[in-house]
């Protein structure tokens, strides 16, 4: 998958103003934008190699994809976007992460989309 060369460009400038800080809120000022239905997520860290999936990985997330028990889905979870895996206890929706406790699917959660398929960048 190639990278885009203007988007490459804006993370390298961004990157030295923001590296190590934390956004505490976003203002999008352009109603016209929205979340992509479909888009890549690459994965940093190890945490889910027993998954199968590897850190520099390209995950392919499907936010209009259904969600079913024992999928990797994309949510963010008190305003940190992370990876985890979806299932059911007592006919509610939990994440599992890669590590901690389950996450009740509630106010401060969000799932915003389901991986659906994954690109190897690394042999």
């Amino acid at each position: 998958m190639p990278e885009l060369p203007e988007v490459e460009t804006t993370v390298r400038g961004l990157a030295r103003v923001l590296e190590g800080e934390r956004i505490a809120r976003v203002a999008v000022n352009r109603p016209d934008l929205r979340r992509p239905g479909r888009y890549p997520v690459r994965v940093k860290g190890q945490a889910l190699a027993a998954r199968g999936i590897r850190d520099g990985d390209i995950l392919v997330a499907d936010a209009a994809a259904e969600p079913r028990p024992g999928k990797v889905c994309v949510a963010m979870v008190g305003g940190d976007v992370i990876l985890a895996t979806l299932t059911r206890q007592d006919e509610a929706w939990v994440l599992l992460p890669s590590s901690g406790a389950l996450i009740t699917i509630a106010d401060d959660v969000e799932v915003w989309a389901i991986v659906e398929a994954l690109i190897r960048v690394k042999i």
